[in-house]
């Protein structure tokens, strides 16, 4: 989870709450003040004209009886407690594909102890990962609109907590940057974009994560690491995007920038980010070779690099990338893939590890084995029964479970064609068609149905419920690419 940085004033109210406090204790601001602090700097703090330091407000909850909890942030530490427990517990159920239980926990927390629906000023970072988690689960939940408004409010709208009314549409990036972090105002870019992106506005999508990028970029060029890891971290969905839409040029020069940025600011997980994109792109323009050179470098990355040790689900994406990018290594890539499955049971990225190591048995020409990693991914606590996944991602980086289904079903598709098993090919073709059709890659969607649709063509005469089924996985994968058909 991206840490949030203490703030740089109080906030808002712990003037009001000192004052409270010392009142309710029959308190003169002269004794308050005693033995090293004046009446008038009391006085200041009282009227919000004063920042005092942490060592400060420490004293003051002690000579008032008080928490420094409740100070600087109006609830006390086992209200917070509590708060940081339940939003624990959403997170399990988002994860977990329970987004609607995720919800019903996050709109608990918001409520006061009254039943009010205003949300309590909590710390400013407890607050931003409360709402941060709401917009995922309205975004599981298909709530998209909702998601979009939720982010643009993080991003741009008034927080409780924080000074002076907060961050407005009209500041410039780096001050919402410095405000956030770095790190938190790209993850809020990245959803803010896909979410356009689900919603069927790739225009705004790309508007959006362009315009964070660039700021990002020019950020890093003036010596921020931090901006450039930032701007690779919201450029990897740029080229994604590029990519998905056909705008291969885009993806490419993207791409491009992306390796630079990550060379300059020297930070491993862009340096990553920036190697899976460069496979992307090279994939897409049909260079395999140059794509498993990426692969190769991501792959030593992983091995060599102390912060990767234990990262699981990278070393499962890349070794994926590899698969994809190098058949001719699938037996290696199986191996990394079995070696890493273990620990990720311990990480809960086993489907993911279970689609790829399904992959590579399938390149191997083992399809029964692939079909029966397959099928456990799709099954495993956190999938539903037919694989259609809906949970959210909640760290900057983190995979979406959706197209881990989606992986997993297109290599059962394909073990289950190679086992003489059509049916079951095509039901898994069109659970991953239907996935794909929410979630992106649109493109990927009408391949899916057409694949369908060709597997339905019949050995012998036609018959017309199938003539009717392959009619209308035709007419999806029309729509799947925004196109409509007159039949």
């Amino acid at each position: 989870m991206v840490e949030h940085p203490s703030a740089r004033e109080p906030a808002p109210g712990l003037g009001d709450r000192v004052r409270e406090m010392r009142l309710r204790r029959g308190m003169s601001q002269a004794a308050l003040a005693q033995p090293d602090l004046s009446d008038s700097y009391i006085s200041l703090v009282e009227a919000g004209k004063r920042n005092p330091s942490v060592g400060v407000v420490n004293a003051l909850a002690e000579r008032l009886g008080s928490s420094v909890t409740y100070l600087t942030c109006g609830v006390e530490e086992t209200r917070l407690t509590d708060l940081k427990t339940g939003l624990a517990a959403a997170r399990r159920a988002l994860c977990a594909d329970r987004p609607q239980e995720a919800l019903d926990q996050l709109t608990k927390l918001t409520k006061n102890p009254t039943g009010g629906a205003e949300l309590l000023p909590v710390a400013a970072r407890v607050k931003l990962e409360i709402r941060h988690t709401t917009a995922l689960a309205l975004e599981a939940l298909g709530r998209v609109d909702q998601a979009i408004v939720e982010l643009q409010r993080l991003l741009y709208g008034i927080d409780a907590c924080e000074p002076s009314g907060g961050l407005t549409a009209g500041d410039p990036p780096g001050e919402k940057a410095d405000r956030l972090g770095w790190a938190w105002w790209a993850t809020l870019h990245t959803d803010l974009a896909r979410c356009h992106h689900h919603a069927g506005d790739d225009a705004q999508a790309v508007r959006s994560a362009g315009s964070a990028f660039t700021s990002a970029a020019s950020a890093a060029d003036s010596g921020d690491p931090e901006a450039g890891e930032a701007a690779v971290q919201i450029g990897a969905v740029l080229v994604e995007m590029f990519t998905d839409t056909g705008e291969v040029l885009l993806a490419r020069q993207t791409s491009a920038q992306l390796l630079q940025l990550a060379q300059d600011c020297g930070q491993p997980h862009a340096r990553l980010h920036a190697y899976q994109q460069a496979v992307l792109v090279a994939e897409t323009l049909g260079d395999l070779k140059d794509a498993a050179q990426w692969a190769e470098r991501a792959l030593h990355l992983l091995e060599t690099d102390e912060a990767f040790r234990s990262a699981t689900e990278w070393h499962t994406k890349c070794a994926n990338l590899l698969l994809r990018a190098r058949p001719d290594q699938a037996e290696r890539a199986r191996d990394l893939l079995a070696q890493h499955w273990t620990r990720a049971t311990v990480s809960g990225a086993t489907p993911q590890a279970l689609a790829a190591l399904a992959e590579a048995e399938l390149l191997l020409g083992h399809p029964d084995q692939a079909a029966a990693h397959a099928r456990q991914a799709l099954h495993l606590p956190g999938d539903s029964e037919d694989g259609a996944t809906t949970g959210a991602a909640s760290e900057p980086g983190a995979q979406v479970p959706n197209r881990v289904a989606a992986h997993a079903l297109a290599v059962l598709a394909s073990a289950c064609d190679q086992l003489g098993d059509r049916d079951k090919a095509i039901t898994a073709l069109v659970r991953r068609a239907e996935i794909l059709e929410r979630h992106g890659p649109r493109r990927h969607a009408a391949q899916a149905w057409l694949h369908a649709a060709d597997l339905l063509t019949p050995p012998h005469p036609r018959n017309s419920e199938i003539e009717d089924r392959r009619l209308q996985y035709y007419q999806r994968a029309l729509g799947a690419l925004g196109l409509h058909s007159h039949a």
